[in-house]
């Protein structure tokens, strides 16, 4: 079934004044902006995204900035290239630049719905790297955070879950705003029946196979109200906590550029068993790459293990989140759990598609946790070529003949780190400064060539060690 336009016939084409005042009043809680701000606006041709998006543009009118709206095409459905051709002919007309992304490769056959979001972010976020838009507006409204936090106390979230969504994320080089939140479903409806405005309707929201339709369905008007308010409540909670947890981090925590952080058992034993495992919860995401943090239950084991090595003293270590945690009497070891790294193919289309980090099109972003500028290592016209993880080499011979081995490191740490891999073997391991001697023909000889080789390789956790302040837009 597809996705059809609501017939509408053009009335006005200013909207709701007193959705305009909310929308800014959101922006300026949501800001600070530029003098002249470029923003992005995800719009999937829906009524939510779409009254984001003229609202965004009357907004950047105001502003003296520029407004990109895009759409991604996942191309799931026979009908979504000819929708996404629809939203562009709409949003040209309107004076709003627009482009298409579009979803490429195999498509899954089970957990679709997740794999596509994951896609669209993806999408979303490079085009705004590549393209130096540091905000990304998304089309969140009152009722979806009504539905996220049903569907979590559903799954019995704890405390930040039923927070609900918050109105920005801060991401390594952008920010992902969502300055409806405090905006019903049907205000934002009737905004675009007043501009005269046609919108889509997409099928998925009333397909009953999925988990969010079906909740949609079930709930009533008082349960999305007592949601919002629960989410008030929680927020606050959040806010609180995440100021106590940004200190505990910075007396219990060292990060290194390595990838690892240390903790201070001492500090960790004053802690209570909230403080302690919203320190874990933040170290787990920003050592272990991972989207979500861990679930309460396994923080909860996480924690007692802790409690129980600092009484008895032991030396110990255990995996969680793509983790591994590695007690010893005088200090904690955090770092990368190796076999959880993935492999990277290196390849023009790599760079094509922009799956780089901001500096430039020769730095792609590994793991999540580190930015490496391959292509100064890399000749692709001779061969193929990937990033790997050093742990998945430690038997070679080679490596025990590395003139430049002499990096103090723990072996765990060690073997987390990013390699760069050629048809020959070991190419690079840039924390160690080595490049493989022949390399040197592609013009790399310099004075300082080791300390130049580390500058090819940065630590920039998607999660930072503390995240920035949750933040919650007030209830209409």
């Amino acid at each position: 079934m597809a996705a059809r336009p609501r017939s509408l016939t053009p009335t006005l084409k200013s909207g709701d004044p007193e959705l305009a005042v909310t929308f800014d009043k959101a922006l300026l809680a949501l800001g600070p902006f530029e003098t002249s701000p470029r923003l992005a606006a995800a719009v999937s041709g829906g009524p939510d995204s779409l009254c984001l998006t003229l609202l965004a543009r009357d907004w950047c009118h105001r502003h003296r900035g520029h407004l990109i709206a895009l759409t991604v095409d996942h191309g799931l459905r026979e009908e979504s290239r000819a929708e996404a051709d629809q939203v562009h002919t709409w949003l040209t007309a309107e004076g709003i630049e627009h482009h298409i992304l579009t979803w490429q490769g195999k498509k899954p056959a089970t957990r679709i719905q997740a794999a596509a979001r994951q896609a669209r972010y993806q999408l979303l976020i490079d085009w705004c790297i590549a393209h130096d838009v540091l905000h990304l507006l998304l089309g969140h409204q009152a009722d979806d955070q009504a539905e996220t936090i049903i569907f979590r106390s559903h799954r019995h979230s704890g405390p930040d879950g039923l927070a609900g969504m918050a109105a920005v994320r801060d991401l390594p080089w952008i920010r992902m705003l969502r300055p409806l939140l405090s905006v019903r479903r049907e205000t934002l409806r009737q905004d675009l029946i007043k501009r005269g405005q046609d919108f889509l309707e997409d099928p998925s929201n009333i397909d009953l196979r999925f988990t969010r339709a079906r909740l949609r369905q079930d709930i009533d008007e008082k349960a999305r109200r007592e949601a919002l308010d629960l989410a008030i409540d929680y927020a606050q909670q959040r806010q609180q906590a995440e100021d106590e947890t940004a200190l505990f981090l910075a007396q219990a925590t060292t990060l290194h550029p390595h990838g690892f952080a240390l903790l201070d058992p001492r500090i960790l034993s004053s802690l209570n068993d909230h403080g302690l495992s919203m320190v874990l919860r933040r170290v787990a995401l920003c050592i272990g790459a991972e989207d979500y943090p861990p679930r309460t239950e396994s923080l909860d084991r996480l924690r007692e293990w802790i409690r129980h090595n600092l009484m008895h003293h032991k030396n110990s270590q255990r995996t969680l989140a793509g983790c591994c945690w590695i007690f010893r009497p005088n200090k904690i070891l955090v770092c990368r759990e190796y076999i959880a790294a993935p492999t990277f193919d290196l390849d023009p289309k790599s760079y094509a598609l922009g799956e780089t980090s901001k500096d430039n099109t020769d730095w792609l972003v590994w793991d999540r946790r580190f930015s490496i500028n391959a292509m100064f290592y890399v000749n692709l016209a001779d061969g193929p070529a990937k990033i790997d993880v050093l742990g998945r080499y430690t038997h070679s011979q080679f490596l025990q003949n590395l003139p430049l081995q002499k990096l103090v490191l723990p072996s765990a740490v060690k073997k987390a780190l990013p390699i760069i891999v050629d048809n020959q073997g070991i190419l690079a391991i840039p924390h160690f400064g080595y490049l493989r001697p022949e390399r040197a023909g592609y013009g790399r000889r310099m004075l300082y060539p080791a300390r130049i080789i580390q500058e090819t390789v940065r630590f920039t956790p998607h999660h930072p060690l503390a995240p920035a302040h949750f933040c919650s837009l007030e209830q209409n």
